[in-house]
């Protein structure tokens, strides 16, 4: 799981000045939905809203928070030349 990450923020840095304007947002949606589900389904008990039952708030939280910070990861890394 750490390789990959590591991959897709090593992927993001070689293409983020060719094409930031798609690829960043595009691969923080991505990040967001696999960390909603890992987080729902290893640590989920909460139920987020009745028309979904399998969402979860600390699905929603985790992602939130795993969203952001791979933002200002991605972000704070430096351009290739």
């Amino acid at each position: 799981m750490v390789q990959f990450v590591l991959s897709v923020f090593f992927l993001l840095r070689m293409f983020l000045p060719v094409c930031c304007r798609f690829l960043l947002p595009a691969s923080l949606i991505v990040i967001n939905d696999i960390m909603a589900y890992f987080f729902g389904v290893f640590f989920g008990k909460t139920p987020l809203i009745k028309l979904s039952p399998k969402k979860t708030w600390e699905g929603f939280i985790g992602a939130s928070i795993t969203t952001v910070l791979s933002a200002f990861i991605v972000r704070s890394l430096p351009y290739s030349s």
